[in-house]
Parts: structure tokens; C-alpha cells; sequence
């Protein structure tokens, strides 16, 4: 297990060594569609809204990067997130929302009662 300083809020954030690699992984490929649009690190900033500050540590795998820049960074420079077996993108989301739609709408721990009376 990777134990990061996350320095935005001051948390430990534990990660798995596969999270960390998913997340390095992720990171160079976003690097090499960044590289094949000949974009530079400040005109990838500039299209995503954040800080080349921002990007840079993106492109190290940064965990406390926000999912939704990093998978618009992905988009942005040509990274295939994920090929369902439905070709058909709109038929996987309706799957996945009817899925999700079967879940609980929070999650409570159970109390275990215990019975004391001898």
C-alpha cells in the first residue's frame, strides 16, 4: 500500500499499488496523446482551464488531480477510457443506469443487537 500527502486538504490518502499504477498508467498515456497533438504542457492547460501547475502534476500520476479534469485531459488528447462490449456507448449507459438505480439509496452500517438478558 502507497501512503501520499495529499497537500490540497492535508490528508493521508492511502492507495493500492494497483490504484498507482491505473493512475501512472493513465498519466503517460495522457502524455503521449498530449505529445502527438503537439500540444504543449501550457496549451493543454489552457484547454482544460486549469494551471500548467495543474498539469504537470497530472502527468505524474498526481492523485488529488480531480477525476473530472483528469478524464477530460484523457478525452481532450485522444485516451480511449474504457471500450465496452456494446459498441453502442448510449445502450451501455442505460445498462449502468439501471443498475445503479437497484442499489440502496445510502449505505447504513447495521447495528448488532446483542442479547445480554441471561
Amino acid at each position: 500500500m502507497v501512503v501520499i500527502l495529499n497537500m490540497r486538504n492535508r490528508k493521508n490518502v492511502r492507495l493500492t499499488r494497483n490504484t498507482k499504477e491505473v493512475l501512472t498508467t493513465l498519466a503517460l498515456m495522457i502524455d503521449i496523446g498530449r505529445k502527438n497533438q503537439q500540444w504543449t504542457q501550457n496549451e493543454l492547460a489552457e484547454r482544460l482551464g486549469v494551471s500548467r501547475h495543474t498539469v504537470q502534476h497530472l502527468l505524474k500520476g498526481d492523485p488529488g488531480i480531480a477525476i473530472g479534469t483528469v478524464l477530460e485531459a484523457a478525452v481532450l488528447t485522444g485516451v480511449p477510457l474504457w471500450q465496452p462490449e456494446s459498441a453502442n456507448p448510449v445502450s451501455f449507459y442505460h445498462t449502468v443506469v439501471e443498475k445503479a438505480a437497484l442499489l440502496p439509496s445510502r449505505v447504513r452500517k447495521s447495528k448488532v443487537i446483542v442479547d445480554d438478558n441471561f
